[in-house]
């Protein structure tokens, strides 16, 4: 060691003799031990590039083929290479970056040159030396990569209770690291475990053979001679027996199928960043054995939802509210919802819709009833009468004691004025309850749409507020390791633990955000309230709206264009408004009643009638020709009866002389409810005038919004990405990056609700435009644009000619 440090004292020394004329930096060459090639966790290249990164201004590094060794897996062999390493001449710094590699280093006493073990799985159970938070060995220096093996046991019986464990670990940690085997089963006897290790290569299908039938959790650790299709077989091996699963090497693994892990995400960039420090200050001069063991809490639990369900397991909310959760909601079936789809379903479904519709199929029937009065009428009569015999015999023969008439009756109103006024307003009525079917179903429309963006953003915020948990998690980790290499004290790590407890409270609450928007959501589509949603996310340039087609830019780059446009746009409204064409069919039907009211005072009603009788029954007195007596002696004279079979016509005309006033108070009713109606559509007009040109007003800022938000937040995330760089060099403070990472949070949650903002605010506009449920066709868009174009040209302002086509 006294040789290596008077090498890079005279290289320092030479470099500052030869001032700044000269270019030439020390040359450091780097030693890599690895225990074998890993089709997983491959992150050598990634370690090189930290380590330059970190002191390539300072030192020529380099990293040369000769000193790259490799066991292939096989103990001796390994062993031969990290002798070999420590002994090259070549090599100023020798890592292990393999188990065995790092625990081989880390038995061999005072090392003719630095060393570094960057992969120790279980330093609690590999009986490490340590002093004093250190090596305290002469050049040695190795990182607890993976803590503790009984922390990570306590994590995973803490959501699962299991009594036989298996530990899934490559077959060289069996032989390479015997006392690991024997200290564990020690472990699991003191914890009332049964432990048991099952040695893995590269074939997940041998290993699961080999577990057994009673086998209650699995332990994995890293399986870096697994290729992804094997670990994925493993996996879902697990998962098919219902068997939990931990892995050691945490979220990446856990993302893939794992149960649970215990550790930080981006294990190798942050395992790489900490071994580029410890080479850094090895270069400086600092003896490798006084350096930090420790790595970082590893305190980021995280849980696949998507196995524990799979698997039948479920945790407790206090497992879950300190666990970083993948996949929380189920996975979604099917394809996504798009959000015209939406609008067509909550149409269907919705019940108000429903009650438009009933509305409008009673006013259908109702006009139905009342153009059956001013149709021809024919009925059928049967009428019996009993007389009594005194008056039947005075009849003549008219009227018989009893009898039965069958009549048949034809009836035709050949002018009603008040029957025709009926029929007009009960057609006018069906037209008012079509337009206000249609108003309901806009509104529904609008409705829909609106909780459709509601849920979109709130799902947005909450990925966003996860991403910032994310980030409080890694920074947590990277005030631990400045305070383990003495860049700062206790009082950081308690504050970016304050932050983290915050953050875990506001993806709390932005996940009850998301729930209620999803709950309001269902509700308008009359769907089962906690019906899980998957919804597709609507971009700006959804040709479903009319900002999408490129030819509306135009109509609006300059303030005397924009004017023009609102007007224009203004004028639409007022033309498809259903509301205003709702009171112009009302004013219609009061100026109809009114007609008729008038002419009450000069038409009279006239109706045809006619009829045939036909007598069935004719019984006791006066039923047959009767004899009459005209004097004594002179033969009586025979009178016929009455005839069986009549018939007759009528023309009625009816003109009621006096009504009581009647007819003059619906003439004033009339044009009282007129006026009304007329003070209603300037109410009406002026209302959607307004509500038009406010929307109008607030698109013209929130759409130019969306591009500035969008720069703000691009700004806050180069930002942070500086200030971070900065922080883990140990040259700003916490509150700089605090306050980089609140910039950065606020500046995208901004960004993500410019986009959202604007589409509630354009569907304000479609909706006063008719088109909020997206019935309107290509025709009928350039069909608009035509009316547009013309709407330009005679107002003075030459329109060119505009291509269709996206927006971006």
């Amino acid at each position: 060691m006294k040789r290596w440090k008077i090498f890079v004292a005279g290289l320092l020394g030479w470099g500052f003799l030869m001032g700044p004329a000269s270019a030439a930096l020390p040359l450091v060459r780097i030693a890599i031990v690895e225990d074998g090639p890993s089709l997983r966790y491959n992150g050598l290249e990634e370690l090189k590039r930290e380590i330059r990164d970190l002191s390539g201004d300072e030192f020529d590094i380099r990293f040369p083929e000769t000193l790259h060794f490799s066991g292939n897996w096989e103990v001796p062999a390994i062993r031969r290479q990290v002798e070999k390493a420590l002994a090259s001449r070549d090599a100023d710094l020798v890592i292990a970056t393999g188990v065995i590699a790092s625990h081989l280093l880390c038995g061999m006493g005072d090392l003719p040159k630095p060393a570094i073990a960057a992969v120790i799985i279980a330093a609690d159970l590999q009986n490490l030396p340590e002093s004093h938070g250190t090596s305290g060995v002469k050049n040695l220096n190795y990182i607890k990569s993976f803590q503790n093996f009984d922390r990570d046991l306590r994590a995973f019986r803490s959501m699962v209770p299991f009594g036989r464990l298996a530990i899934i670990g490559d077959a060289s940690i069996k032989e390479g690291l015997p006392d690991l085997n024997r200290r564990t089963r020690i472990f699991g006897e003191a914890s009332g475990l049964d432990i048991t290790f099952l040695s893995a290569r590269e074939d997940a299908d041998l290993v699961l053979k080999a577990l057994s039938p009673d086998t209650e959790a699995v332990f994995i650790t890293p399986l870096q001679r697994f290729s992804p299709e094997a670990f994925a077989r493993l996996t879902e091996g697990l998962i098919a027996r219902k068997i939990p699963s931990f892995s050691l090497w945490g979220r990446e693994e856990v993302a893939q199928g794992v149960l649970a892990g215990l550790a930080p995400s981006e294990r190798i960039p942050r395992l790489s960043r900490r071994v580029a420090l410890h080479v850094q200050q090895i270069l400086m001069g600092r003896d490798a054995g006084g350096l930090s063991v420790s790595f970082h809490p590893d305190t980021d639990f995280t849980v696949n939802m998507e196995t524990a369900r799979r698997i039948g397991v479920y945790p407790d909310w206090d497992v879950l509210l300190d666990a970083d959760i993948l996949h929380e909601d189920p996975h979604p079936e099917g394809r996504a919802l798009a959000i015209n789809e939406a609008v067509r379903e909550a149409i269907a479904a919705n019940l108000e819709m429903k009650l438009a519709e009933g509305e409008r199929a009673l006013a259908e029937v109702q006009a139905r009833s009342r153009r059956a009065l001013l149709k021809p009428q024919a009925l059928v009569e049967l009428s019996g009468k009993v007389l009594d015999r005194d008056n039947a015999a005075s009849s003549l023969g008219r009227q018989a004691e009893e009898e039965v008439w069958l009549e048949l009756l034809l009836r035709q109103s050949l002018f009603s004025e008040k029957d025709r006024s009926l029929r007009d307003v009960a057609d006018l009525e069906v037209k008012s309850r079509r337009l206000m079917e249609r108003q309901v179903g806009l509104d529904i429309a609008e409705s829909a749409t609106l909780a459709f963006i509601d849920v979109l953003r709130a799902s947005r915020q909450a990925r966003i507020r996860k991403d910032d948990l994310d980030l409080t998690r890694a920074n947590l980790e990277r005030a631990e390791t400045r305070r383990e290499v003495g860049y700062a004290g206790p009082s950081e790590v308690y504050r970016w633990q304050s932050r983290l407890a915050s953050s875990r409270k506001a993806l709390l609450d932005a996940r009850a955000q998301v729930r209620q928007a999803e709950i309001r959501f269902n509700t308008l589509l009359n769907r089962p309230l906690d019906q899980p949603l998957h919804l597709e996310d609507t971009r700006l340039s959804d040709p479903l709206f009319f900002v999408s087609d490129p030819r509306i830019r135009w109509f609006s780059e300059n303030p005397r264009r924009i004017r023009h446009f609102h007007d224009f746009v203004v004028m639409e409204a007022r033309d498809q408004a259903p509301e205003l064409a709702r009171i112009a069919l009302a004013m219609e039907s009061v100026e109809r009643s009114l007609l008729a009211a008038r002419r009450s005072w000069y038409l009279p009603d006239v109706l045809a009638e006619g009829g045939m009788r036909q007598r069935l029954v004719s019984e006791g007195e006066g039923s047959g020709a009767v004899e009459m007596a005209l004097m004594p002696g002179v033969p009586p004279i025979r009178l016929p009866g009455s005839e069986d079979f009549g018939w007759q016509v009528a023309l009625k005309v009816r003109y009621p002389l006096y009504t009581g006033g009647a007819r003059s108070a619906a003439q004033d009713e009339a044009l009282e409810r007129l006026e009304a109606l007329r003070t209603q559509r300037l109410r009406v007009a002026e209302g959607l005038e307004a509500r038009m040109r406010a929307a109008l007003h607030r698109t013209t800022a929130s759409w130019p919004g969306i591009r500035l938000s969008g720069d703000a937040a691009e700004a806050a995330r180069k930002n942070l990405e500086l200030v971070t760089d900065a922080y883990e060099r140990g040259v700003i403070s916490a509150m700089e990056l605090l306050d980089a990472q609140h910039a950065s949070l606020v500046a995208e949650q901004g960004s993500a609700a410019s986009v959202y903002d604007f589409l509630k605010d354009l569907m304000g506009i479609q909706r006063l435009l008719g088109n909020v449920d997206f019935s309107a066709t290509l025709e009928g868009r350039d069909a608009m644009f035509r009316r547009l174009r013309q709407y330009f040209e005679e107002a003075g302002i030459a329109v060119p000619a505009l291509e269709k086509g996206e927006a971006e």
